[in-house]
């Protein structure tokens, strides 16, 4: 299966024009394979997962469900 970034998204949709789901979709798969180890690369912490997310992958998720998301996560929604 091919990573897909949101300027790839089927039917030439973009930004809030993908559906929210799908969004919200995008945000747990990145976080899982963050934080679950894999052959190549081992797990990292929840913290440095949220970190990672929102600076080196800025721009990649919807900027309120990243939030939210990273507030569920961490207790403080």
């Amino acid at each position: 299966m091919t990573k897909r970034k949101a300027r790839d998204y089927p039917v030439g949709l973009k930004g809030n024009d993908i559906p929210r789901n799908a969004q919200l979709g995008a945000i747990c798969d990145v976080y899982l394979a963050l934080t679950a180890d894999r052959s190549y690369q081992k797990a990292v912490s929840s913290s440095q997962a949220l970190k990672t997310m929102q600076a080196e992958l800025k721009g990649q998720f919807n900027k309120e469900l990243l939030q939210r998301f990273a507030a569920i996560i961490t207790g403080n929604e």
